[in-house]
């Protein structure tokens, strides 16, 4: 049973989980707000793109 719970401690804030798990209470939105606010600006990393680009590529590679 150690090892579900762990699973489950591990998920708690998982972005996919946290509105479910703030309206359940097993979380606090505080506490959320505070993991968030530790996380790494990562944003320089990101690799932008247009999302017309990706449909015209994909119109091209059917055509």
């Amino acid at each position: 049973m150690t090892l579900l719970h762990e699973a489950v401690e591990t998920k708690k804030f998982d972005v996919r989980l946290i509105e479910r798990n703030i309206s359940r209470g097993v979380v606090t939105s505080d506490e959320a707000a505070k993991l968030a606010a530790k996380l790494p600006d990562d944003a320089e990393n990101a690799d932008w793109i247009a999302i017309d680009s990706l449909k015209n590529d994909s119109e091209s590679s059917l055509g």
